[in-house]
C-alpha cells in the first residue's frame, strides 16, 4: 500500500534527517537512562510482550492490549530497552507521517511539526517507555493521513485495530464514521470492524467468549480504586501535558481554522472541515471521555497525564497547518507563525523540562527492596505479591503459577501454604490488592521476615508512606507479635547487623536457613517533579 512518504522535495529531505536526528538521540537516552516513565505499568507491558512466546495467550491479553503485545513482543526479547527502540521507531514514523499530512493539505514548514510532537513534555517522557501512548499516537496519525489522501477503504480497516492498542481508541472512531457518511463511502463503515474481528477470532482459541473485547475488560478491579478528581483535571495539568506554547499554538490554529471554516460558510467537503473532523474531533472525544472517567472515578482511571501524550501529533497538525490560515502581508510562503512558535516551544522545553526524565521514587525503592530481599537469600515455595517491579527484580517467573500469583481482590490467607511468602507494598497492596496493612500484621500464620522503608520517606496511594514488607506463612501461632518484629528488625537495619539470626520456619518439610546480612545501603534520591 502506497502511503505517500515520498522524498520528491528538499523539505521532505529535511523532515526525513530531522526523524533521524531524532531518533538517534531518543534511543540513546534510552538506551542509557532508566527514566521508569509509567511505573509499575512499564513492567507490566515488557513481561507481558517478552513472555507472550512462551505463553501465546498473552498475545491477546487485554490489558496489555494485543495489537501492542503482537508488535513489541519480538522487541522485548531484548530486554526494556527493546520496547523502548520500538517506541523510539514509533515516535520518528509519527512525525514523518504527521509531515506527509501537513504537506498533503498544502501546509509549509512542515518540519516545525517534529518540534510541536517531541516538545510536548508528556509525548517526549512516555518515548522512553514501554507504554502503548506512542503506538495509539502512529495508528491514529497514519489513520488520518490514508484519510486525507481518500483511501477510505484502507483508513477504516487500519484504524479499526486501535481499539486493541488502547481500550477508549472506540472514542476516536466515531469523527471517522462521519468522515465516510459525508463522503458516502458506505463499505468504509463496516470495515472498521475488520481489526476487531480479526482479533477477536485469533483470540478465541484461548478465550471462552466471542465478545471477549467487552467481557475480558481489565479494570473492573480497579474501578473506583484510585479516587476521583477535578473534570478539568487534564486542563489544570497542561504543563505537563504540552506545556504554554503548544497549548496556545494548539488554541490559536484550531481558531483559523475555524474562522476560515466560517468563511468558506461552512463546506463539509473542505480541508478546514476535515482537518476539524478527523484531526481535532477525534482527540477532543478522547480527552473529554478521559476527562469524565476521572471525574467519575471509574474505569481503573488515576488522572495521569501521560495518557493524553497520544494527541501531541494531532496537535502539531493543528498548529502548523492553523497557522498557515493567518493571512499576513509579508513571508506568507513559509509559515512564519509556525516558525515562531516552533521557537518559543523549543525555548521553553529547554528552560522547564529536563533531557533525562527523573526515575519514579516507587519503582526505585521498589526494586532495591526486591534487590536486598534477593540478596538475602531467603528460600521460599510460591511468592504472592502485587508489585510488577519486585517480582521482575526478584527474578520470578510471573505466569508460572506454581512460582507466583499477582493478588488482585485477595481472597484470604487461606490461598496460600506454609513455607509462601506474601509480599505487601503500600502502593499496590491495599488499591489493587485490597489487602491492608493491619490485616496482614494481625494474621496468626503470617510472620514478618523483611521490611523496607526508603530513607527519604514518600507519600504513595491513599496517602501513605512508601514500605514493603515480606512474610512468610506458617502454622497459625496466636502469640506471634508482627509489630514487635518489625521493631526488631528495624533495630537490626539500622544498626547494620540486618535481619540477623532470623528463625526457623517451615518450607516443604524443610527449614530455613539463618542468615547474617551485609547489605549495601543505597540511598533513594530525594523527590523530583517532572517540570524543573
Amino acid at each position: 500500500m502506497k502511503i505517500g512518504l515520498l522524498l520528491n522535495r528538499k523539505s521532505d529531505w529535511v523532515n526525513l534527517i530531522l526523524a533521524n536526528l531524532a531518533f538517534i538521540f531518543t534511543f540513546y537516552l534510552a538506551a542509557t537512562w532508566d527514566s521508569d516513565t509509567g511505573g509499575s505499568d512499564n513492567y507490566m507491558h515488557f513481561r507481558i510482550a517478552y513472555y507472550a512466546f512462551k505463553y501465546p495467550e498473552l498475545f491477546f491479553n487485554t490489558w496489555g492490549k494485543p495489537v501492542f503485545n503482537i508488535i513489541a513482543a519480538p522487541f522485548a526479547q531484548l530486554g526494556f530497552v527493546g520496547i523502548k527502540l520500538l517506541n523510539c521507531v514509533l515516535a520518528a514514523f509519527t512525525f514523518l507521517v504527521t509531515a506527509q499530512l501537513l504537506k498533503n493539505i498544502k501546509s509549509k514548514a512542515t518540519w516545525t511539526g517534529l518540534v510541536f510532537i517531541y516538545a510536548a513534555p508528556g509525548y517526549y517522557a512516555v518515548i522512553n517507555s514501554c507504554l502503548t501512548e506512542i503506538m495509539f499516537g502512529f495508528w491514529l496519525a497514519l489513520s488520518m493521513l490514508l484519510a486525507f489522501q481518500k483511501r477510505f477503504l484502507a483508513s477504516a480497516i487500519f484504524l479499526g485495530f486501535i481499539i486493541w492498542i488502547r481500550n477508549e481508541g472506540f472514542v476516536v472512531i466515531v469523527p471517522f464514521v462521519l468522515y465516510y457518511i459525508i463522503y458516502k463511502k458506505w463499505w468504509s463503515i463496516p470495515a472498521l470492524l475488520v481489526g476487531w474481528l480479526s482479533i477477536t477470532l485469533a483470540g478465541l482459541a484461548y478465550k471462552n467468549d466471542f465478545f471477549w473485547f467487552y467481557t475480558d475488560m481489565p479494570y473492573t478491579y480497579a474501578d473506583g480504586a484510585y479516587g476521583s478528581g477535578n473534570f478539568f483535571h487534564y486542563i489544570i495539568k497542561y504543563e505537563a501535558i504540552w506545556g504554554p506554547v503548544i497549548l496556545v499554538g494548539i488554541i490559536a490554529g484550531t481558531s483559523a481554522i475555524l474562522f476560515r471554516w466560517f468563511k468558506e460558510k461552512f463546506n463539509l467537503r473542505s480541508t478546514d472541515f476535515d482537518v476539524l473532523l478527523l484531526v481535532l474531533a477525534p482527540i477532543l472525544a478522547y480527552f473529554f471521555a478521559h476527562s469524565y472517567v476521572w471525574y467519575a472515578g471509574t474505569g481503573g482511571s488515576m488522572g495521569l497525564t501521560r495518557v493524553m501524550a497520544i494527541t501531541a501529533p494531532s496537535a502539531a497538525v493543528l498548529i502548523v497547518y492553523g497557522l498557515s490560515r493567518i493571512k499576513l502581508p509579508v513571508m506568507h510562503s513559509f509559515n512564519p507563525l509556525a516558525i515562531v512558535f516552533a521557537g518559543a516551544a523549543l525555548v521553553w522545553f529547554n528552560k522547564n523540562v529536563p533531557l533525562k526524565a527523573p526515575q519514579d521514587q516507587i519503582i526505585s525503592s521498589t526494586l532495591q527492596a526486591a534487590k536486598e530481599f534477593k540478596d538475602a537469600g531467603f528460600a521460599f515455595n510460591k511468592v504472592f505479591y502485587s508489585s510488577p517491579a519486585f517480582i521482575h527484580e526478584l527474578g520470578v517467573d510471573p505466569y508460572d503459577k506454581k512460582a507466583s500469583n499477582q493478588y488482585f481482590w485477595f481472597e484470604g490467607f487461606h490461598i496460600l501454604n506454609e513455607g509462601d511468602l506474601l509480599v505487601w507494598d503500600a502502593h499496590h497492596s491495599p488499591t489493587e490488592g485490597k489487602l491492608d496493612f493491619e490485616t496482614v500484621m494481625n494474621e496468626p500464620s503470617m510472620k514478618l521476615v523483611y521490611l523496607f522503608h526508603p530513607k527519604a520517606t514518600f507519600k504513595v496511594n491513599g496517602g501513605r508512606d512508601f514500605s514493603v514488607y515480606a512474610f512468610i506463612k506458617t502454622k497459625p501461632d496466636q502469640n506471634r507479635n508482627n509489630y514487635e518484629l518489625a521493631e526488631k528488625i528495624n533495630n537490626q537495619r539500622h544498626s547494620h547487623n540486618l535481619l540477623s539470626e532470623i528463625d526457623e520456619t517451615v518450607l516443604n518439610d524443610q527449614l530455613i536457613y539463618s542468615k547474617t546480612l551485609e547489605l549495601n545501603w543505597n540511598e533513594i534520591d530525594e523527590p523530583v517533579e517532572w517540570l524543573k
